[in-house]
């Protein structure tokens, strides 16, 4: 509820997602946040770990055009956006 507006408030440089635990989920959170990113943004995902979901979605984002680097912290996943 409270995503889209927050997005329309400008760009950000650091975004934590810890929300619906579905892959589609997680991957549309990181389309619709990746639009509003300043260069150069961190945006972390928590349990990418939790299901096969999951783990799909962390497979499919980290290898966004969009995605300079990204790295596994235990549980938690970072992606750092061109």
């Amino acid at each position: 509820d409270t995503l889209a507006p927050t997005l329309a408030e400008g760009t950000w440089d650091y975004a934590f997602i810890d929300g619906n635990h579905q892959g589609r989920a997680t991957q549309g959170y990181v389309e619709r946040v990746s639009r509003s990113a300043a260069p150069g943004a961190l945006l972390v995902l928590d349990d990418i770990d939790y299901n096969d979901g999951m783990r799909a979605a962390w497979d499919s984002v980290r290898q966004r055009p969009d995605v300079a680097a990204s790295a596994v912290v235990g549980k938690i996943g970072l992606l750092a956006l061109r």
